[in-house]
């Protein structure tokens, strides 16, 4: 088993302070000594690990323009230039995905939101309408970009993507108006713990009460502590 540490600049790999072991058992003191020892470059060792290559290939494939590789689904192609063609990405950008940490699927299915000359490209919804970027169409349908992404990751159809509304998640108010994400973090605002909370409540206590731990008279003037 081999370990990674993904860094941006090669020259900061060359201080990995972790040992890595290549397919013969051999020991070196961190990825960029290893990948030296093999010709290879570590980009070219990202990009080898990210197609699903096992080590043995990663290391002593020759570095050829030509090199075969294969998709997600298993298809083999002659190169990583056809590959991208074949998914209508270019070389730069399936690459730059790999380094970011994007799994070889993700790096070749998902749309760029810019074109070749780095302007927004233009999309459709379901009903044909026209958005001068992927961003427009998503916040037209009052969603984010990395929830359509993720969506479309599971295989939905994009109506379902852009229509599905996304659960509110529940806040808490206080007596006051104040509002919280969660009931604990309301609980903790006044010092006292949920189940405290929820036992004030179930015995009839208003909000004010189970959170302030003081059981109000109906004039108001005479408080008394709860227990």
């Amino acid at each position: 088993m081999y370990r990674l540490n993904f860094g941006n600049e090669e020259e900061k790999l060359r201080e990995v302070v972790f040992v890595m072991t290549d397919h013969l058992g051999k020991q070196y003191a961190g990825l960029y000594e290893m990948c030296y020892a093999y010709n290879i470059t570590v980009q070219t060792f990202y990009n080898r690990m990210h197609m699903g290559y096992e080590l043995e290939d990663i290391l002593t494939m020759p570095v050829s323009g030509n090199m075969k590789c294969t998709d997600h689904l298993g298809n083999t192609y002659n190169s990583i230039k056809d590959m991208c063609n074949a998914y209508n990405r270019i070389v730069p950008t399936f690459t730059d995905r790999l380094k970011r940490g994007w799994s070889l699927k993700d790096a070749l299915e998902i749309e760029p939101m810019l074109d070749s000359k780095g302007n927004p490209k233009a999309c459709r919804d379901h009903l044909g309408n026209q958005y001068n970027s992927l961003s427009e169409m998503c916040k037209q349908y009052n969603i984010s970009i990395n929830t359509f992404h993720s969506r479309k990751r599971r295989g939905w159809s994009l109506e379902r993507i852009l229509t599905t509304e996304i659960k509110q998640k529940i806040r808490y108010r206080d007596h006051l108006g104040n509002e919280y994400d969660s009931e604990r973090s309301m609980c903790k605002a006044y010092g006292i713990n949920v189940q405290t909370y929820r036992h004030r409540l179930k015995l009839g206590k208003t909000i004010e009460e189970a959170l302030t731990g003081k059981l109000l008279h109906k004039n108001n003037r005479k408080v008394a502590q709860l227990v």
